[in-house]
This record gives C-alpha cells, structure tokens and sequence, in this order.
C-alpha cells in the first residue's frame, strides 16, 4: 500500500458505515487502518533512513581514501565501495583504510568481498 493508497472505500458507503458503527467495528477498523498505514510510512521512513546514512558512510569513507592515497583511487574505490551494503562490512572498510598500506592494497580486499 503507497502512500496516498489509504483504502477507506467503505467510509463512502454510508449505510455500510452506520451499520458498522452500530455493530462497534467502525472504530475498531479505522484504527487497524490507521495503524497498517502508520506501520508502513514508519518502515519506510526507516528504510529511507538506513539508506541515507549508508550512502554517507560511504561518502566518508571515499574521501578518507582519496586523502590518504590520492585523487587517482576515489573513483575505482566509490565504484567497489558501492556494492557493500551494510554498517558492519562498511565499518570494517574503514578500519582497511586506516590500516592499509598502499592504495592497491585496499583495493585488492575491497574486491575480496565482492
């Protein structure tokens, strides 16, 4: 379910509606409405989150690399780097960075993990 797809068709039944609201499930469905929505925007906006602050990881971690060996790795390492996903593995990339001593070094694990 999109964002603007809130299925609510049978609040426009009015005879449907009353008949739920008689019965005491008008309220009850509106709230499992509610919260199937507010479930998804919640998951979506964590996932958007997740991907934001990966895609920063990775922006750190190519200019730490282009500071440390040079312009000339930025673009072979950002186009390795871009097929990690995941904190962890990006974290133990930049433990590399630190510890490695040449450029092709660090290339050579990045593509290790490929």
């Amino acid at each position: 379910m999109g964002r603007a797809e809130v299925e609510l068709e049978f609040v426009q039944d009015t005879a449907k509606t009353e008949q739920m609201e008689q019965c005491g499930k008008l309220l009850t469905t509106l709230e499992k409405r509610f919260q199937e929505v507010h479930d998804a925007f919640r998951a979506e906006g964590e996932e958007r989150g997740l991907q934001s602050g990966l895609e920063r990881e990775r922006q750190l971690l190519v200019r730490l690399t282009k500071r440390k060996f040079g312009d000339h790795v930025g673009s072979p390492f950002a186009t390795l780097l871009a097929g990690i996903g995941g904190s962890d593995r990006l974290q133990d990339v930049g433990e590399w960075v630190v510890h490695c001593a040449t450029d092709s070094e660090l290339l050579a694990r990045l593509r290790g993990i490929e």
